[in-house]
């Protein structure tokens, strides 16, 4: 029989077009399979981006506004990564005794000690460690859907979702995160619901395994930090890269790139103003 409390239960799970990937998904569905979850409950990003035709899941918002229009039953949504492990035993029993109707941002904290670029100087607030999950209650759900709805999604920058998703959540909801690291994990412990299984382990040395081929590194710049930091990029890590690395950029790169695996792409012949620094589309 079904877990009473996971019929309303949505795992989503960030995965990638990759051979790894498909294998830890199907290992979860199996556990999910194991403990009488609804077999519709898990969410693979990637075969969902496939049939809805939308790339931008991995920023979370797109997928919270596609769930809660297509979607009513969703009482409870759980994010994780391929990576991660789910225990939906103790996963039903610590929900069972909330309510999703209630608005409410469980998981693991992080917070940054000092301002960073990579969080527009901002450090107030928590935001969750993807690599343990978080959940967000329907009620929280519908809220952000409706505030989409008001406010629908622009083309901006996303430089790291999951920040911006709470910081989003606080502004809109007025919702913080609550910190449950007893349950949300980057390691096993009695208590956790999930936690965090590197990808070597699950694949071992076989099928599922991660090898250099399989992963594509993208270094994000602009052309008046070309001289400055292309060079240290290269020097530093990227031309000894066992992985192919690629810079983006908005003009092209006169330099020396050196490196196996070291790549440049001049990005606006395709994307024209949406890379060209000087033009309003790229300070939204």
């Amino acid at each position: 029989a079904s877990v009473p409390t996971m019929k309303g239960l949505r795992v989503l799970v960030r995965t990638q077009a990759t051979r790894i990937d498909e294998l830890s998904f199907n290992e979860l569905r199996k556990a999910a399979s194991n403990a009488g979850v609804p077999e519709n409950s898990l969410v693979s990003m990637v075969e969902l981006e496939q049939n809805i035709q939308h790339l931008g899941l991995w920023t979370y918002k797109p997928w919270i506004h596609h769930i809660c229009k297509t979607d009513p039953e969703a009482k409870w949504l759980l994010f994780i990564e391929p990576t991660s492990t789910v225990d939906f035993e103790k996963l039903s029993r610590a929900l069972g005794v909330l309510d999703s109707e209630d608005e409410i941002f469980l998981g693991k904290p992080l917070s940054d000690a000092q301002p960073s670029i990579l969080h527009h100087y901002d450090n107030e607030g928590t935001y969750p460690q993807v690599l343990a999950g978080f959940v967000l209650s329907g009620a929280l759900a519908r809220g952000l859907g409706e505030a989409l709805k008001k406010n629908p999604l622009i083309n901006n920058q996303q430089i790291e979702p999951v920040w911006e998703l709470s910081k989003w959540i606080r502004q809109e909801r007025g919702v913080a995160l609550t910190d449950r690291s007893d349950l949300f994990c980057t390691e096993e412990k009695e208590t956790c619901v999930t936690h965090f299984q590197p990808a070597s382990v699950a694949g071992a040395t076989g099928e599922g395994s991660l090898f250099p081929a399989d992963v594509v590194i993208a270094v994000k710049t602009v052309s008046h930090f070309h001289s400055s930091r292309i060079s240290l990029v290269r020097d530093f890590w990227a031309k000894t890269s066992p992985v192919e690395v690629i810079i983006l950029s908005n003009a092209p790169y006169e330099g020396n790139l050196e490196g196996d695996h070291l790549m440049f792409r001049d990005l606006s012949p395709e994307f024209g103003d949406w890379v060209d620094p000087a033009k309003k589309s790229t300070k939204q």
